[in-house]
């Protein structure tokens, strides 16, 4: 007998409710007054409500999907009444828990007045919040709710999810070494490029290529690109190549070129762009010569050329030649000469001005000191010799090696004396014939 007016009290509600349209379905979370309706809710981001007035709720969209950690997403929803009554103060709220924000707070609640009766499709109500992921987001799926209120009723929706994934360069070249540090022009090259993988997740099909096309370096034994199936999360893997630097190469440092692809969780590719330095060095070679020298005995003063000559592939620069003093001579011009810069092949000369003192026959040391910089720079001083040949006067008459005291010099003036002969006697055969010829 007690149950009779509980089940009278249900029979006319739902009497009530077929007379003014109202479905009933199951229902989350409800608040409100005791005509508050369950929500009836969807799948894949749409949520609908069946009440009194049918109101459906879809989520549009997030922009940009998937948002980076530290950057903004917009979320807009479609709110539509599908109901034949019209519903009064209807205002939707939305709750956010870390990594979310808002990026206005004081519009986390939105009003949108009187929804009326079948107020749906191009008529429909929009909602859009624009929130903020923290810096520290963790990748993956993050939840937030959304729920309403009208003048009679509230309702609690399913969680809604945002899609983070991390940031662009979830992949990073952690190091490249090359070995040896410095290869030489010709010499083989071993370059490491370790990656490392920042993400929280794994990452597939990653290609690293490296662009040699404008490069003095060449691929030896293994091709320029390389793939590795997965790193995983926090995983650091180091990819080899065989290269050699060619023969021509210059001594300085060669911008390499590499990319890095490689395929997401979302299965949304990327791409990194970098470069590395492979420092080619082949060290100066040069070579110091004496070109022409007017000093060939003890306590004679005259010029002596010296040359300097670029005989490697690198540029020697800022190139000084200066002839020290010493006990057996001394500089009586100008003793440092600036000769500038030798590209390979290449030379100059210098002209010094010197006296040799009381020496004895054979070789005395001209000292040298070059200073000079190289392709990087690096500044290289250095002290050389070259032989000066001492002869006595009798052995610098021999060979021709005095002035006027050559053999040549005799023979010129023994020809010079035989035509003055000849031609005084010509002369005076004319004269006497002339004399003959008056009597």
């Amino acid at each position: 007998m007690k149950q009779t007016p509980i089940i009278t009290i249900l029979f006319i509600i739902l009497g009530m409710s077929l007379l003014s349209g109202t479905t009933f379905a199951q229902g989350y979370d409800l608040f409100g007054g005791d005509d508050a309706t369950p929500p009836l809710f969807g799948t894949e981001g749409e949520q609908t409500e069946i009440s009194r007035s049918s109101i459906t709720v879809t989520y549009l969209s997030q922009d940009p999907d998937p948002v980076e950690p530290g950057e903004f997403v917009d979320l807009r929803f479609r709110v539509e009444n599908y109901g034949s009554n019209a519903v009064p103060d209807v205002r939707f709220t939305i709750s956010l828990d870390y990594p979310f924000s808002l990026a206005e707070p004081e519009k986390r609640e939105i009003n949108l007045g009187t929804l009326g009766r079948r107020q749906t499709g191009e008529d429909s109500a929009i909602l859009y919040w624009r929130v903020r992921v923290d810096d520290n987001a963790a990748e993956g799926e993050e939840e937030f709710e959304l729920s309403y209120t009208t003048r009679n009723y509230g309702v609690v929706l399913d969680p809604y999810k945002v899609r983070i994934r991390g940031r662009e360069a979830v992949v990073a070249i952690d190091s490249v070494s090359i070995y040896p540090e410095k290869p030489k022009p010709g010499q083989d090259i071993e370059v490491n490029v370790t990656l490392h993988n920042l993400a929280e997740s794994a990452v597939d099909e990653v290609k690293v290529q490296l662009q040699l096309d404008n490069v003095n370096l060449a691929p030896i034994g293994s091709a320029s690109e390389k793939v590795v199936r997965e790193i995983l999360s926090g995983e650091k893997k180091t990819i080899s190549f065989d290269l050699a630097a060619q023969a021509n190469a210059a001594s300085k440092v060669h911008l390499v070129p590499i990319t890095v692809e490689y395929t997401d969780k979302f299965n949304q590719k990327h791409t990194l762009d970098s470069r590395f330095g492979v420092t080619i060095y082949n060290p100066p070679q040069y070579e110091i010569a004496k070109e022409e020298t007017e000093v060939f005995m003890a306590n004679q003063q005259g010029k002596v050329v010296i040359s300097v000559s670029n005989i490697g592939t690198s540029d020697i620069n800022f190139v000084v030649l200066e002839m020290l003093d010493t006990p057996d001579y001394e500089v009586l011009s100008n003793n440092k000469i600036y000769l500038g810069n030798l590209e390979s092949d290449d030379y100059e000369t210098g002209e010094y001005e010197i006296y040799t003192h009381e020496l004895p026959p054979g070789d005395t040391p001209l000292k040298l000191l070059i200073r000079y910089k190289d392709s990087f720079n690096q500044e290289f001083e250095k002290q050389e010799e070259i032989d000066l040949r001492i002869f006595t006067n009798a052995d610098a008459k021999k060979f021709g090696l005095l002035k006027g005291s050559s053999y040549t010099g005799y023979i010129v003036a023994i020809i010079v004396l035989v035509l003055g002969i000849l031609y005084y006697i010509r002369r005076r055969r004319h004269h006497k014939a002339k004399m003959k010829g008056e009597r």
